[in-house]
């Protein structure tokens, strides 16, 4: 910070120039340049993630289960004989992507979030920078390989290298199932065909495919929140020491 009036370089908690005495504020030094924790570097601004990490976990939740309930249905009608109307069929499908939608722009805010926050951790050197949080989501095929990338690397630097294996590890599995249920989705009796080509597809095998389905839908939405509410926490426990000075 520099003077207004003779131009001398001023520590940004300065009030009054030491040269020329002029005013260079009226408030008490800010306490957002004054170290109040060794985890963190002064002067960064922090972003709660605690608030926007739920919601995020419950729209992940939700939308786990919508998905896993339309992956099921097929089956069920023909099992039972029961047949959707025109109009609930459309009801269900809104749902489902409504569902899906509000969970990824949650899940957005809270990784921009967590991604910001790394600036101010003591230690903490991402590799990639906080717009890929977002940009990562919008770019066809790559987005499958890029969002696991970027949410490990957030994961990494949240926790430290000691004990950021177990996180980043989870992270990459759930990467793998959201790969696996791409795959299933796109065609859900590919792996019945692949394994038994010369026969028809009963309903044992129809069943199967359906339990694959649902159960990998259920399984990355599981991870997800779980990761979500471990990188959330730990930041939080790593502000707190700032954000508790800033309330004061």
């Amino acid at each position: 910070m520099n003077c207004p009036t003779c131009g001398r370089e001023m520590p940004l908690a300065s009030t009054q120039c030491s040269r020329c005495g002029a005013m260079l504020g009226f408030a008490v030094p800010s306490t957002a340049n004054v170290p109040v924790s060794p985890d963190l570097y002064p002067g960064w601004r922090l972003r709660s993630v605690q608030g926007i990490g739920a919601a995020a976990v419950v729209a992940v939740g939700l939308g786990a289960l919508a998905r896993a309930v339309l992956d099921a249905f097929p089956w069920y009608a023909d099992t039972v004989g029961v047949l959707l109307t025109e109009n609930a069929a459309t009801l269900l499908t809104v749902g489902v992507v409504s569902t899906g939608v509000i969970a990824t722009v949650l899940t957005i805010i809270w990784l921009w979030r967590a991604r910001q926050n790394l600036n101010a951790f003591v230690g903490a050197a991402p590799r990639w920078a906080a717009g890929w949080t977002i940009g990562a989501w919008f770019i066809p095929c790559a987005s499958i390989v890029l969002i696991p990338i970027v949410v490990a690397d957030v994961a990494r630097h949240t926790f430290g290298p000691r004990r950021s294996g177990l996180v980043v590890a989870l992270v990459w599995v759930w990467g793998s199932v959201q790969l696996l249920t791409v795959f299933v989705g796109s065609d859900p009796y590919t792996l019945v065909r692949l394994m038994r080509p010369d026969r028809e597809l009963t309903q044992v095998g129809s069943l199967a495919v359906t339990v694959l389905l649902v159960g990998l839908e259920l399984i990355a939405g599981a991870l997800q929140i779980v990761y979500i509410q471990l990188i959330s926490k730990t930041q939080t426990d790593r502000m707190r020491p700032a954000l508790t000075v800033a309330t004061v």
